[in-house]
């Protein structure tokens, strides 16, 4: 049996350790590139994304919506920023996620807009939308690649759309809301 000389366990030894710390390093650089710092002066929009079925088919199946059946569409707007957002509207539209959203025939279904109040740091809205909407059979479901798309909330502030937060669907028998992802969209608010 070979055994490995002092000096050499030594250097191994040294090598691990500046592994170690490169590798401590680059975490700490990245976790700092995910850190923003906003100023005081804006607001942060996060939208998550609400579906209810408006008249069940099986009155016992809770959350669970058949192909076919209408529902109800909502966004809850939240402010998690630390100054009043500017007033805006909102619409919801079922299409294909980033990087794919501008293609042509991406959005299957959109919503009417609504107006949104100013909210305040810490306060949410709940809007509703009244535009009829009927969840796709399950051919429809993968004739029209709904697995790619997803509900997305999108706040026109200032003249320019933001995404605030999308909501994919599942489904096996039933559909089911996916994944909610709010997406903490920054609004500049100018200083009166």
């Amino acid at each position: 049996m070979s055994k490995i000389s002092l000096p050499s366990t030594r250097l191994l030894f040294k090598l691990g350790l500046g592994f170690l710390a490169t590798l401590l390093l680059f975490a700490r650089i990245g976790y700092s590139y995910g850190q923003t710092n906003h100023s005081i002066s804006d607001a942060i929009l996060q939208g998550s994304i609400q579906i209810q079925a408006s008249k069940l088919i099986d009155p016992n199946s809770s959350e669970k919506v058949q192909p076919g059946t209408p529902v109800q569409l909502s966004v809850i707007v939240e402010n998690k920023g630390s100054q009043a957002s500017p007033k805006g509207d909102i619409y919801l539209c079922y299409g294909f996620a980033k990087p794919l959203d501008k293609e042509n025939g991406s959005i299957l279904f959109q919503t009417e807009k609504q107006t949104f109040p100013s909210i305040d740091p810490g306060k949410s809205v709940i809007i509703s939308f009244s535009t009829p909407h009927l969840l796709p059979s399950i051919l429809d479901f993968v004739r029209n690649d709904w697995t790619l798309r997803e509900y997305q909330a999108i706040a026109v502030l200032n003249g320019e759309e933001h995404l605030i937060g999308s909501l994919a669907m599942t489904f096996s028998a039933y559909y089911y809301p996916g994944m909610h992802k709010e997406f903490p969209t920054i609004i500049s608010v100018p200083l009166p």
